[in-house]
């Protein structure tokens, strides 16, 4: 029976064996431990009258996915995972075979592979999915001396779990993911934002940077990989900032952070100068609820906002370990106690001074304060001193507030603090 399949263009034809043979040969070429004819025969048994050429071109690319770990006789009669990295590589080829057809149908061209590079360039600058930097730094030649760098058979150095996080989260797209740009379209165009800073000489270094990125000697960080040449070109994974104890400032470090998760940064936040639990308010007593719901309030930022799916939100907070609030911060990820006072998708971190793992190693106690009384009753923030080797400024003020009567510490063990972190 004849097995009739749907073009992209809508209308339909015979399943060209050849042409499916050919295609597959191609994507096993050079590599010999991976034979085109057992992955023919193996997906061959997929099709179905009616499917489509993507449909053909997934069931290919799973075939060759699900070949990596195949069931072998030892010649025992036993049956062994067998593991041939090598068909990583078929899949993957096959997958660009997918995106070298997306592009050329969205671009309007139809060389199988790359398109001309200057105009992709300016057609996503008049999208405006490209800034428009590289038509007004970079000349009419200079793009095009770029665009013939570009090296296409330098996309096979992917296996198909690189290649589809690439193309999935990275590759410029349109609206609708139509594909726009190639996987070393997209090295080319971070090479260039990269290479502005090098004036007269920004040419010579894009092609080094291309380089070193098409070869995969080296990677850029998400917002680098996601970023360049857009019109948000923010490159950055990571920034820090405090938050003083207040409603003003608590609030204003989840509008940046918000900001800078919308562009795949990921913030750092120290939070031990917010008053711990049941401290006072204006005077009233009782009355604060610790840093935890302020931690939840990030964590609901970091959950809600990303970077259109290429990142996830991300978020760090870190507290001194001597902060009265310390028991239940390091419990933020568990699933015991109340949930209302959990954060599952915070990274907690600890602030440790030496005079704690001094007083663990001697089986010491040690002692939690609020910081906001600290510097009613001080004067000064506890937090703001450190220790060196000539001035032990810390330690002096922590021993200070021990001794004062008028604050209300609690004394713990040091060793159960640490074994609280520990589990």
């Amino acid at each position: 029976m004849e097995i009739m399949i749907k073009k992209r263009d809508g209308h339909f034809e015979p399943l060209s064996v050849e042409k499916t043979k050919r295609m597959i040969a191609f994507a096993c070429l050079g590599l010999d431990s991976c034979d085109p004819l057992e992955l023919e025969m193996d997906a061959k048994l997929q099709f179905v009258d009616g499917m489509t050429t993507k449909e053909i071109q997934k069931t290919l690319v799973q075939t060759a996915i699900e070949k990596v770990i195949s069931k072998k006789d030892d010649g025992f009669g036993n049956q062994v995972n067998k593991m041939n990295q090598d068909w990583q590589f078929v899949a993957a080829r096959l997958f660009l075979f997918d995106l070298y057809k997306e592009a050329a149908i969205t671009r309007r061209y139809k060389a199988f592979g790359y398109g001309n590079f200057p105009n992709l360039v300016h057609m996503l600058v008049e999208e405006k999915k490209y800034a428009d930097f590289f038509v007004t730094e970079y000349t009419a030649d200079e793009l095009q001396e770029l665009g013939d760098y570009i090296k296409p058979k330098r996309d096979y150095l992917f296996n198909y779990e690189g290649l589809k996080l690439l193309a999935d989260r990275y590759l410029v797209k349109g609206f609708n993911k139509e594909i726009f740009e190639l996987p070393q379209e997209r090295f080319m165009a971070i090479a260039m934002h990269l290479a502005l800073v090098e004036g007269e000489n920004k040419v010579k270094y894009a092609k080094k940077f291309y380089d070193l990125m098409s070869q995969l000697k080296m990677t850029t960080a998400t917002p680098t990989l996601a970023n360049a040449g857009t019109p948000f070109h923010q490159l950055s994974s990571c920034f820090i900032s405090g938050v003083d104890d207040n409603l003003w400032s608590i609030y204003d470090v989840n509008s940046k952070f918000s900001r800078v998760s919308k562009h795949g940064g990921a913030l750092g936040i120290y939070l031990g100068k917010v008053r711990a639990l049941n401290s006072d308010i204006r005077g009233f007593k009782n009355s604060s609820g610790g840093v935890i719901p302020w931690i939840r309030l990030y964590n609901d930022t970091a959950v809600a906002v990303d970077q259109l799916g290429k990142r996830k939100g991300g978020a760090t907070v870190t507290l001194d370990i001597w902060h009265k609030d310390f028991y239940e911060f390091v419990e933020l990820r568990t699933n015991n106690g109340d949930d209302r006072r959990k954060a599952h998708d915070i990274f907690p971190a600890i602030s440790v001074p030496n005079l704690f793992m001094e007083r663990m190693i001697g089986r010491e106690n040690f002692t939690l304060f609020d910081p906001h009384e600290i510097l009613a009753v001080k004067g000064y923030a506890l937090e703001d001193f450190y220790d060196t080797d000539d001035n032990k400024e810390f330690t002096k003020r922590y021993l200070e507030c021990e001794q004062d009567p008028n604050l209300h510490g609690i004394e713990v063990p040091a060793l159960d603090m640490m074994k609280k972190i520990m589990r």
